[in-house]
Parts: structure tokens; C-alpha cells; sequence
């Protein structure tokens, strides 16, 4: 697969989707699906819209429908690892990065790990998922336990360990789905709406950040710590967007 250009537009949004796009039952609300449709119409008309997830294609196609599908322009998969035109999936890490993250997977199945419900499929990264559609626990304390015991291996140096509401993600260090819609899209300037603590460079490095009700209190702290202003979405436009982000209401 060949990455398409995307150069026709100044502006590239991506948008997450566990606790953004998603409620709590990964489905975006019924209630809610109509005037989102209307408005990603209108924005696909004045930018790119790139959907932006830990999560694989076959995901995608399960959770997302198909009204809202043929408006996007394209996918950040794995966290930066993975690029898909909606049909197909194309790595986006070296080859030795991706040796590297199966013989974790394949190292990490045979423990008996606290909290794991299953592993997602993935091409070049690890996602421990502690949660599914019905229950579930927070994947917290499993990200804490898994940084003690990788401490010791060879490749903790080269890994990233994250997480988001409902897995543990281990990814290449030098990814993220910043890096990877910087990677595919490297001519537009980046929009970001996500919540998640492995949202954190993608909301961090975007030149416009935005933020769901429902944000994570660890970015919060972390943004707060760094000095990047934490504003209601009602001020956009009427501050000064540097060292700026939103957060609805």
C-alpha cells in the first residue's frame, strides 16, 4: 500500500477513540450519531480527518459505522505504529522494532499476568486489554506492574508502556500517534482531540488541542505541571491558542 498524499488541506484532524468518540459501551451514542455526521461533513470539507487509536483496522470496522467511515480520510492505528486507508494496514516502525514487540507479546502470553481479559491483535505493538464492552477494571495498576517486571528486560529501553481507559499499551519508543500522523501527514498542521494518558505527546506536540469532559486526571496534572493553560472550550477564540488547550464542558 502507498500512503496518499494529503496536501490539498492546511489542517489535519485526528480524533481518538475510547472516552472520545466512544461512550462507555464503545459505540458512539445513537443520540449523538445524526449531528456528528452533519458536522464531520462540513469539517471534511475544510480538513482532513484522521481517525487516531491504540486499536487495529478490524476495530475500526466493528465500532465505527459506515455513515461515519466514508468521511474520514484516514487512520493512525496502534498508537502511531500502523497507517490504514480504511481497506488496508501499512507498518509504519522498522522491521527489527517489530521482531522486537511479537517476542514480548509472545513472552508476556505465557505469564500469568493480574487483570488481563485478552490480548488485541496487533502488527507492531502490544495492547493488554483489562476491560471489554461489559466489564472491566481500570488497566492502571496492570500498567504499573508491567513497568517493575520489563524493568529487568533487554528492551526496556527501546519500549514505551501507556495505557488508555481500557488496555495497556506497549509500543516502539519514538511513537506515538503524533509521531505517526506527523509521519503521514507531514505537510498539514495537527488538530487533536483525545483523553487518555497515551494521548499525552499527541496533545501535547499538536498546534490545537482539545479535550473531552471526561480527560483523564493524570494529563490534567500533567498539562497543569508543564504550564499548558487548561481552558473551557467556550474561550477558543478569544485566547491566545499558545500554550493553550480546551476541554468541553
Amino acid at each position: 500500500m502507498i500512503k496518499p498524499q494529503f496536501n490539498d488541506k492546511e489542517w489535519v484532524i485526528g480524533v481518538d477513540l475510547h472516552g472520545t468518540l466512544l461512550n462507555r459501551e464503545w459505540q458512539i451514542s445513537p443520540d449523538l450519531l445524526p449531528e456528528l455526521i452533519s458536522v464531520l461533513s462540513l469539517i471534511s470539507e475544510k480538513s482532513y480527518l484522521f481517525v487516531c487509536s491504540g486499536n487495529d483496522l478490524s476495530f475500526i470496522e466493528d465500532v465505527l459505522p459506515a455513515e461515519i467511515r466514508t468521511l474520514l480520510h484516514g487512520y493512525i492505528l496502534e498508537n502511531g505504529c500502523v497507517f490504514s486507508n480504511g481497506f488496508d494496514e501499512e507498518l509504519l516502525i522498522p522491521v527489527d522494532q517489530i521482531v522486537m514487540i511479537r517476542t514480548l507479546e509472545s513472552e508476556l502470553k505465557e505469564l500469568n499476568l493480574p487483570d488481563v481479559l485478552f490480548f488485541g491483535r496487533r502488527l507492531g505493538t502490544v495492547s493488554l486489554f483489562t476491560k471489554n464492552r461489559d466489564y472491566g477494571i481500570s488497566p492502571h495498576n496492570l500498567y504499573l506492574f508491567l513497568k517493575e517486571v520489563l524493568q529487568s528486560r533487554a528492551c526496556y529501553n527501546y519500549i514505551h508502556i501507556t495505557h488508555s481507559d481500557v488496555a495497556v499499551d506497549i509500543i516502539p519508543v519514538g511513537y506515538s500517534k503524533y509521531a505517526g500522523l506527523a509521519q503521514v501527514c507531514p505537510n498539514n498542521k495537527i488538530i487533536a482531540i483525545a483523553d487518555s494518558c497515551n494521548d499525552w505527546e499527541f496533545l501535547s506536540r499538536a498546534e490545537l488541542s482539545f479535550l473531552p469532559q471526561n480527560i483523564c486526571s493524570y494529563l490534567e496534572e500533567k498539562f497543569r505541571e508543564q504550564k499548558i493553560n487548561v481552558v473551557p472550550l467556550s474561550a477558543f477564540n478569544k485566547t491566545n491558542v499558545s500554550n493553550t488547550v480546551y476541554i468541553s464542558d
